[in-house]
């Protein structure tokens, strides 16, 4: 069965961001929203394969998933330099957990170890 991931798109006069809410960190940018879209299948895959060398669960959607757009957001900002909370937490669902803190912080330290 194919897994649905549903993506947020930032849509700016200059670019176009892409994240993932249920893949935290999970970020990428295109000049055009189709351009963030064809990106952000490629890095949510790529992000299963970082969470698996790191020891997480190895999640089954890595095996088949489509993505698609959840929430488009038309901002007067560029979202390249936004540098906003997003890529870690979606704001529009509260609370967050312990849990859910948790994880990113272990998802960031991932990320300094392979630096």
């Amino acid at each position: 069965m194919v897994k649905t991931i549903f993506v947020c798109l930032e849509v700016g006069p200059e670019a176009t961001g892409a994240f993932v809410p249920t893949c935290p960190g999970c970020w990428v940018f295109g000049r055009t929203p189709k351009r963030a879209l064809k990106k952000v299948k490629v890095a949510v895959a790529d992000w299963f394969k970082w969470l698996e060398k790191h020891g997480e669960p190895f999640p089954a959607e890595m095996e088949d998933f489509k993505i698609e757009v959840g929430e488009m957001l038309r901002v007067t900002y560029n979202p390249v330099k936004a540098g906003k909370p997003e890529p870690l937490f979606w704001s529009e669902v509260l609370p967050i957990t312990k849990k859910d803190i948790e994880k990113v912080i272990r998802l960031m330290q991932y990320s300094r170890e392979d630096c």
